[in-house]
């Protein structure tokens, strides 16, 4: 079974969906942001020839598909690499006494608020990544094929 639009399109919503549920407002926001920045394209010769005061690349909303891999990405940096991250520091200081801030000159501290290094190593995190990885392993075949 190939993923179309309207599977990617379906999955997506799911997880949105799940996302506003329980209020995981930073990754949508990311999401979002994401969205608004588009999908970098390259136009083709002769439409770059026509348009002369417009350089060859243009930006474009992402599909439904597109949009997918950009929530995918973001879940993947949240639940694998952050926690990863964590896990590296603990082990690296040998513990979890410790406080991650995000510098107020590059965030408002309403939207990152500090966390403990417990706070970004969820029970479970092993699981998550190898559930992750299935997914991702589904997503990326060279046969654009989906098996069940």
């Amino acid at each position: 079974m190939t993923l179309t639009n309207n599977d990617a399109r379906e999955i997506l919503h799911s997880i949105l969906d799940f996302l506003r549920e329980i209020n995981a407002r930073e990754v949508l926001d990311g999401i979002d942001e994401t969205r608004r920045m588009g999908i970098e394209e390259r136009l083709t010769e002769g439409r770059g020839s026509e348009l002369k005061q417009v350089a060859g690349i243009r930006r474009r909303p992402p599909n439904e598909s597109e949009m997918l891999e950009i929530v995918m990405e973001r879940l993947n940096q949240r639940l694998i690499v952050v926690p990863l991250l964590a896990a590296s520091i603990e082990k690296r200081f040998g513990s979890r006494d410790l406080r991650w801030r995000v510098d107020t000159e590059f965030s408002s501290v309403d939207r990152f608020p500090d966390a403990s290094l417990q706070d970004l190593l969820p029970s479970g995190a092993q699981g998550i990544n190898n559930g992750f990885k299935r997914i991702n392993d589904l997503m990326t075949r060279p046969d654009g094929e989906v098996s069940r």
